[in-house]
C-alpha cells in the first residue's frame, strides 16, 4: 500500500508526471496540424520524457495508457493515507468537479508554478501569447470536447477559482489563469480570507459560551433546515449580540462565518462582490451574514444573497431595526436585551479574581449595559490588570474602565462634569436628602423590581429614572447631581441645551433623540440644567411656531415615557414647567435656602482638613449673619484661601471677612462694616 503524501508539493510532483503524458501526446498529434516548428520544438522539449508519445489519454492504449492510469490510481491512493491538509483535494471536491475537471484545474495550477509549460500551452493554443491553458483546449484534452460541460463550468466556478473576462462565451478566448487567492489556498498559505468587506470568524477558534439565548438558537437550528426560508434576519438594537449569536449558530453547522459588511460592499460592482463572497463561502466551508442591513441598504443586501442562493442554503442577515425584503423568503428573529441574571453571569466570567465581588455587583445594577459591551468591559479589565501587574482586579480598575465605557460615545454631544462629592457632602433637610437616596435605589435595585419581581410587567416599556432639582441659583443642584452620579460610579453630562435647539423644524427632535439614544446606551446620567427652556409649559396654537414647539415638547414626552436611564433636570422657575413633564417625573426635590443650622454645616464643610485655617474663624457668627448660599459659602471660602496663600500665612477669620463681602458685592449689594460686628475692623472700603 502506498504512504500519504508529506506536503502538497508532493501531490503536485505527481499531476506533474501525469501532465507530461498528456500534454506531451497532445503535442505529438498537433505536430501535424500546426506546421510552426519553433513552437513543437519548444514544447516538445518541456513536456518530454524517456517515452514515446501516441495519442491522447483518453484513447491510449497498451503500455502507456498503463503507465497514466497506474500513476493516477497511486495519486489517489496516496490521498488516501495522507493526514495532512491536501487543498487541491479540497478545492476539487468543494466544487464538485469530475476527474476530467480535476486533470484540467491541475494543468492551470502546475502552469502557474512551472513556467516551462508556458510553451507548451502556446503550442497548443496556436498562439505565443497565450501561454496559460484555454477553456477550448483543456476541453478538447480533459473533457472529451465535451463543450456543454465547458460551459456549464464557464457560468458556475471558473468565474470564482480564474481571472476571467466577464461575458467572454469564446472557449477559445476564455484563458484559465488562476486567481491569487486561489494560488495562495493551493500552495498552503491562507484558507482563511478576508476580502476588503469581510471578515471571517473561524468555528474552531475559542469563543466564550453564549448566555440567555437558548430558545433563539433553537429556532435558528429550526431554520436551518427549513427548505422555505432563505434568509434568517437577526434583528436587536446595538450592542445586543447579533455577531456573536450567529457566530455560535456557525459552530452549530459546524461551519465558518463570513461577516459581509453591505455598506463596504462595492455598489458599481456588484456582481464581482457575489462572485468573491461565493468563491470564499465554497472555499472557506462558510455560511454567509450581511451585516448592517438596514432599509436604505436592503435591495443591495437582497441582490447579493440572491446571487449566493444556489450555493447557500441559508444566508444570514443582522439589523438593528425590522427591514423589509421583498424578494426572499425570510425567518426573523430578534434578540431582545437580557434579564439581570443573564447579564450578571457574563459580569461574573472574569478569569482574574476580582478584589471586591461586591463592587461587581453593584455597577452590575447601575449599568445597564448590553451583553457586548459587559464583555468589552471584563476583558479590559482583565488586560488592565495584567499591565499593572495586579493579581486582582482592583475596585478603582473596575470603576475607571466603567465610566471611560461611558464617556467615549458621549464626549461629542455634551460636557463631562467630574467631581468626588458623595452623600456624606450633600447638606439638605432631612426629607430632601431621602429622597435623593430613594432615587440611587431605584437605579441600584431596579433589576430586583423590574426583572425578579415582575414590575416591568406593570409599568411599561420606561424604567428609568427623572429627578427635578427646583431651587434659586446657588443651593447645590448641580452639586447633587454629581453625587447621584458618583454614588453610582456613573460619569455625569451635561447637555448644552444651546447646541439642541434649532430654529429649523425637526432638528431640536433630532439633536436630542441622538443624545438619548447614546446616553441610554452609554448608561450615563444625563443633567439638564435649566430646563424650563426645553421643559417649558405648552401654548395655545396661534401660528407655526407654536405648532412646532409643542411638536417638540410631546417628542420629549415620549422619549420620557421610553427612557431607561437617568436624567437630572435643574430649573429656579418650577411654575414654568408643564405639567404633563411633571407628572412623568419620578422625584420632584425642592433645594431651599439653607438656614442658619445649615449654613453652619456648609460653613464647616468648605474647609478641607488639610488647609491650615485658624481655630479662631467664627462659623456661628457667619452662619447665624449672613443668609449665604451654598455656592456662596464655597466661593468665599476659596477666596478667603487664596488670599492667606498669597500671604504666606493661615486662614484667618479677616480673610474670611473679607471674603464674605466680595460674594455679597458681586451681586450688586454692599455690606456695610457694621454688619460684621466685632469682626468690622477687618473690613477696609478697599477690599470691594
Amino acid at each position: 500500500m502506498s504512504g500519504g503524501y508529506n506536503s502538497v508539493f508532493g501531490e503536485y510532483r505527481d499531476y506533474y508526471d501525469a501532465m507530461r503524458i498528456i500534454l506531451g501526446a497532445y503535442v505529438e498529434r498537433l505536430k501535424a496540424s500546426v506546421p510552426d516548428e519553433r513552437l513543437y520544438s519548444r514544447a516538445a522539449r518541456a513536456v518530454r520524457s524517456e517515452s514515446d508519445f501516441y495519442g491522447l489519454p483518453f484513447v491510449l492504449a497498451g503500455e502507456e495508457h498503463r503507465k497514466f492510469e497506474a500513476l493516477l490510481s497511486e495519486i489517489s491512493e496516496k490521498t488516501k493515507n495522507t493526514e495532512i491538509f491536501l487543498p487541491f483535494d479540497y478545492v476539487c471536491s468543494a466544487f464538485s468537479m469530475s476527474e476530467g475537471e480535476r486533470l484540467a484545474f491541475a494543468a492551470c495550477l502546475l502552469r502557474s508554478l512551472h513556467s516551462e509549460l508556458a510553451e507548451v500551452f502556446a503550442y497548443i493554443n496556436n498562439d505565443i501569447n497565450m501561454t496559460f491553458p484555454t477553456l477550448s483546449s483543456v476541453c478538447t484534452v480533459f473533457l472529451s470536447g465535451d463543450e456543454r460541460a465547458a460551459y456549464n463550468a464557464l457560468t458556475s466556478y471558473i468565474p470564482m477559482l480564474f481571472e476571467v473576462k466577464s461575458g467572454e462565451t469564446d472557449l477559445s478566448c476564455v484563458e484559465l489563469k488562476p486567481r491569487r487567492r486561489v494560488l495562495d489556498l493551493l500552495l498552503g498559505m491562507e484558507f482563511l480570507h478576508d476580502l476588503p468587506y469581510s471578515h471571517t470568524f473561524a468555528v474552531n477558534q475559542p469563543i466564550d459560551e453564549i448566555c440567555g439565548r437558548e430558545k433563539e438558537l433553537s429556532a435558528a437550528q429550526k431554520a436551518f433546515s427549513d427548505e422555505g426560508c432563505s434568509v434568517l434576519l437577526i434583528e436587536g438594537a446595538s450592542g445586543m449580540g447579533k455577531r456573536f449569536f450567529v457566530k455560535h449558530c456557525g459552530i452549530l453547522c459546524r461551519k465558518n462565518v463570513i461577516f459581509a459588511d453591505v455598506d463596504k460592499i462595492p455598489e458599481n460592482d456588484i456582481t464581482l462582490a457575489i462572485s468573491e463572497l461565493e468563491r470564499e463561502t465554497i472555499l472557506q466551508r462558510a455560511v454567509c451574514c450581511f451585516v448592517g442591513v438596514t432599509d436604505k441598504n436592503s435591495e443591495k443586501a437582497e441582490r447579493a444573497a440572491r446571487g449566493l442562493i444556489p450555493s447557500q442554503k441559508l444566508i444570514f442577515m443582522t439589523a438593528e431595526s425590522p427591514v423589509k425584503l421583498v424578494s426572499l423568503p425570510v425567518c426573523r428573529l430578534r434578540l431582545g436585551d437580557l434579564t439581570f441574571e443573564e447579564k450578571q453571569k457574563i459580569w461574573d466570567s472574569f478569569s482574574v479574581p476580582v478584589e471586591n465581588p461586591e463592587t461587581v455587583a453593584k455597577l452590575a445594577a447601575s449599568y445597564d449595559l448590553p451583553p457586548s459591551k459587559i464583555k468589552k468591559v471584563v476583558s479590559e479589565c482583565e488586560r488592565t490588570a495584567g499591565l499593572r501587574g495586579c493579581d486582582k482586579i482592583t475596585d478603582e480598575i473596575l470603576k475607571s474602565v466603567c465610566l471611560a465605557e461611558s464617556e467615549g460615545i458621549l464626549k461629542d454631544k455634551a460636557s463631562r462634569i467630574q467631581t468626588s462629592f458623595r452623600l456624606c457632602d450633600l447638606i439638605l433637610p432631612q426629607s430632601e436628602k431621602l429622597q435623593i437616596i430613594d432615587g440611587i435605589n431605584c437605579i441600584r435595585y431596579r433589576h430586583t423590581v423590574y426583572d425578579s419581581w415582575k414590575f416591568k410587567e406593570k409599568t411599561g416599556t420606561g424604567t428609568g429614572l427623572s429627578m427635578l432639582f427646583e431651587g434659586s441659583p446657588g443651593t447645590g443642584k448641580t452639586m447633587a447631581a454629581s453625587i447621584v452620579a458618583n454614588e453610582l460610579g456613573l460619569a455625569l453630562f451635561k447637555v448644552d441645551l444651546s447646541k439642541m435647539m434649532s430654529k429649523y423644524v425637526g432638528e431640536t427632535e433630532k439633536s436630542l433623540d441622538e443624545v438619548f439614544n447614546i446616553a441610554e446606551r452609554s448608561n450615563a446620567v444625563l443633567l439638564f440644567d435649566e430646563t424650563d427652556a426645553l421643559f417649558g409649559r405648552r401654548s395655545e396654537i396661534k401660528d407655526s411656531r407654536d405648532k412646532y414647539a409643542n411638536v417638540e415638547t410631546s417628542f420629549l414626552l415620549q422619549k420620557m415615557d421610553e427612557f431607561r436611564g437617568i436624567i437630572i433636570m435643574t430649573t429656579n422657575f418650577k411654575q414654568n414647567i408643564d405639567d404633563a413633564f411633571m407628572r412623568r417625573i419620578t422625584y420632584i426635590i425642592h433645594f431651599p435656602q439653607p438656614n442658619a443650622e445649615f449654613r453652619l454645616e456648609l460653613w464647616k464643610n468648605a474647609f478641607p482638613s488639610e488647609a491650615p485655617a485658624d481655630k479662631g474663624i467664627d462659623f456661628g457668627f457667619l452662619a447665624e449673619r449672613f443668609e449665604m448660599t451654598g455656592a456662596m459659602i464655597k466661593g468665599a471660602a476659596v477666596s478667603a484661601a487664596f488670599s492667606a496663600a498669597a500671604r504666606g500665612g493661615n486662614i484667618s477669620m479677616s480673610d474670611v471677612v473679607r471674603a464674605v463681602r466680595r460674594q455679597f458685592a458681586k451681586f450688586g449689594k454692599n455690606i456695610p462694616p457694621a454688619d460684621f460686628g466685632p469682626y468690622s475692623l477687618y473690613i477696609d472700603n478697599s477690599d470691594i
